[in-house]
């Protein structure tokens, strides 16, 4: 098992992605249904290092917010 951990904007690998808008930047880094989403940049500065626990199911198309019953 290996530990989930959201990338740098500098770094890259096959499992992590790089979301922007125009407001905010942010990393996503998924293995085994677990993912983590860090935001990188934003116009909020209080908001730019935050990172949120998600469920993720690319199979169907689903990025969620980690909750307790979901692993159960």
């Amino acid at each position: 098992m290996r530990i989930i951990s959201p990338p740098e904007l500098k770094d890259f690998c096959e499992t992590s992605t790089t979301i922007q808008d125009a407001s905010m930047v942010r990393t996503l880094d998924v293995y085994d249904g677990m993912a983590k989403l860090a935001i990188k940049k934003a116009c909020e500065p209080r908001t730019t290092g935050k990172i949120t626990k998600c469920v993720a199911d690319f199979n169907n198309g689903m990025i969620k917010e980690q909750r307790d019953i979901d692993y159960v």
